[in-house]
């Protein structure tokens, strides 16, 4: 995943591994991404052996990266920052519940790697140094999320990615898909509607599948039109074969 490991900490706390994803020259569009799935494969690992887990923290930001300590052999590279401490408590947080085994990454993690993985909110923590509690969310394995596939029935929230609130800070309220309504494209979405339900007539539902392709600028709007006519499917649920 071209990361790269920094130090192995051994205290009273237990053993911590801090990798980094980013630095020169193995720095990558999908860096954060590329943290969550080697987080992953490392979970995976360790359930191989008995009686070993570990919690996984990761966040993303800018942080300093260089050279620190005094002359000699106390120099050691090293990443310090708001963002190395908020993983870290991220990592710790779930220990407090008795969790473990578990992956846990902050809101900008989540936006930075959301068209390759999806996630589950899991709540709003308060973290030292924090003056506002930060939602936490869980990434889903893409081993388990594709199992469904070898049945050949995968829902479409598994391929559309749902447009959610990422402002949401009260830790009290629930957090729950923001539906968006499209604007300006009624008479193109009810167009394609109308066109899903002539296809899924009685007569017609033995034929090829339905292909739809959306073409549009970066922020046109292409992944909201699919949303919309995702939110018409799902409310007919007569369109869907009974097996």
């Amino acid at each position: 995943m071209e990361g790269s490991l920094n130090k192995l900490v051994m205290d009273d706390k237990g053993s911590t591994l801090i990798c980094i994803w980013g630095l020169c020259p193995f720095s990558h569009e999908d860096d954060a991404a590329r943290a969550i799935l080697t987080a992953m494969n490392i979970r995976r690992e360790l359930l191989k052996i008995e009686n070993t887990w570990c919690n996984m923290g990761i966040s993303t930001g800018e942080v300093f990266s260089g050279v620190v300590g005094t002359s000699g052999s106390r120099k050691e590279f090293s990443v310090l920052g708001d963002y190395v401490n908020l993983a870290a408590r991220i990592m710790y947080w779930p220990k407090k519940y008795k969790q473990y085994g578990k992956i846990y990454v902050d809101m900008q993690t989540k936006r930075e790697a959301e068209n390759f993985i999806n996630f589950n909110y899991k709540d709003h923590c308060e973290f030292k140094g924090k003056s506002i509690s930060l939602p936490i969310f869980e990434p889903i394995d893409p081993v388990e999320e594709s199992y469904p596939c070898i049945k050949k029935i995968v829902g479409m929230e598994t391929f559309l990615k749902i447009h959610s609130n990422p402002f949401l800070i009260d830790k009290s309220s629930e957090y729950k898909k923001k539906n968006a309504k499209m604007i300006g494209r009624d008479s193109l979405l009810t167009r394609v509607c109308d066109d899903l339900l002539d296809f899924f007539d009685e007569d017609n539902r033995n034929q090829a599948p339905y292909i739809m392709a959306v073409y549009g600028e970066t922020g046109s709007g292409k992944t909201l039109f699919a949303r919309c006519i995702y939110d018409f499917v799902r409310k007919r649920k007569d369109m869907f074969r009974d097996n």
